[in-house]
C-alpha cells in the first residue's frame, strides 16, 4: 500500500517551541526520542522529514528511493506542511512522479 502523509512542518514549529510534553508527544507518534539529535531548534522542523522517512522504511519497509516529499505554501510563498509519499515499490514512485510532473505550462499537475 502506497501512502501520502500530511506532514505539518509548520504547525510542528510552533509545537516543538511550547514545552517539553510536546516533545514527548512527538517522541511517542514517531516511536523514539532520536530525532531530537537532529533538530537544534523549532526551525529544523523539515529536518524531521527525512527522519521519519526513515522510521518508515526501518519499521514498515517503505523504501527511501520510493518516497517523496512535496511543500506545499501559501498565498506568502512561506511552507505550511509538505505531503510526504511512501511506497514499498518503484511502481508507486513512478505513479508520483507522473502527477506531480509540471505540465507544459510550466504549472504542476497535482500541486
Amino acid at each position: 500500500m502506497d501512502l501520502i502523509v500530511f506532514f505539518p512542518v509548520g504547525e510542528l514549529r510552533r509545537f516543538l517551541e511550547r514545552s517539553s510534553k510536546k516533545r514527548e508527544q512527538l517522541d511517542r507518534a514517531l516511536g523514539t526520542d532520536d530525532w531530537r539529535t537532529a533538530l537544534r531548534s523549532a526551525k529544523d522542523a523539515p529536518k524531521l522529514i527525512p527522519f521519519f522517512r526513515g522510521r518508515m522504511e526501518k519499521k514498515f519497509g517503505y523504501k527511501a528511493e520510493n518516497s517523496y516529499s512535496a511543500p506545499i505554501r501559501n498565498t506568502k510563498n512561506v511552507v505550511m506542511y509538505h505531503l510526504v509519499f511512501l511506497s514499498k515499490h518503484t511502481r508507486g514512485a513512478s505513479m508520483w512522479e507522473s502527477v506531480t510532473r509540471k505540465a507544459p505550462s510550466g504549472k504542476r499537475r497535482l500541486f
